[in-house]
């Protein structure tokens, strides 16, 4: 529980400029929750920059699946907003380093998408009664720091940032597939 008072953050989402892919990904998360009747509340942060809105691409793949990320402005990551998130969800192993270099004692509620959903694949979904936290808890269970190094980088969500349209697509498609699973995981029907 978080002793100040910032909003506690259900999952929170990390990426470089915070720009592309964490926005999408929240905004993806919380319509997935949001179908689900949930009440979880998803963030998203970035370690470059604020106030600066995403790219026209990533405002155009998303408004071809109905989503409007016209508002969001980029935000940055703090030891504040990681310590009031149950969740801390990075699209690359390195956001996850940086988020723990920032806030070691946090490290185990942060992971790579990927290995979250692994890990959540074993665990099992979070059961109706139990807090985020006590999930991510039993998802970190015998987690290693080193464990990180052996992540591959192939699983990290690539970034579009600067590429074509068809690239912010490809980004958008792979967090679609990760988001839905990840809510049926987060909120069990």
């Amino acid at each position: 529980m978080t002793t100040n008072a910032f909003p506690r953050i259900g999952v929170l989402f990390v990426c470089t400029g915070n720009q592309c892919r964490s926005p999408i990904a929240a905004a993806l998360l919380r319509a997935r929750l949001d179908e689900r009747g949930s009440p979880l509340t998803v963030e998203s942060s970035g370690f470059m920059s604020e106030g600066v809105p995403p790219p026209r691409e990533a405002l155009e793949t998303m408004w071809a699946v109905g989503v409007d990320l016209s508002g969001h402005r980029s935000r940055p990551l703090s030891p504040t907003t990681i310590g009031a998130a149950d969740l801390i969800v990075g699209m690359t192993r390195q956001h996850v380093v940086e988020v723990t270099v920032m806030a070691p004692p946090e490290w185990e509620r942060a992971f790579t998408f990927a290995d979250l959903l692994r890990r959540a694949e074993t665990v099992g979904p979070r059961q109706r009664i139990e807090a985020v936290r006590e999930w991510v808890r039993r998802l970190h269970a015998g987690r290693l720091r080193s464990s990180l190094t052996g992540l591959p980088l192939s699983e990290d969500v690539s970034d579009p940032m600067g590429g074509r349209p068809k690239d912010y697509q490809r980004t958008r498609e792979q967090l679609v597939g990760m988001t839905t699973r990840l809510a049926e995981l987060l909120s069990p029907a």
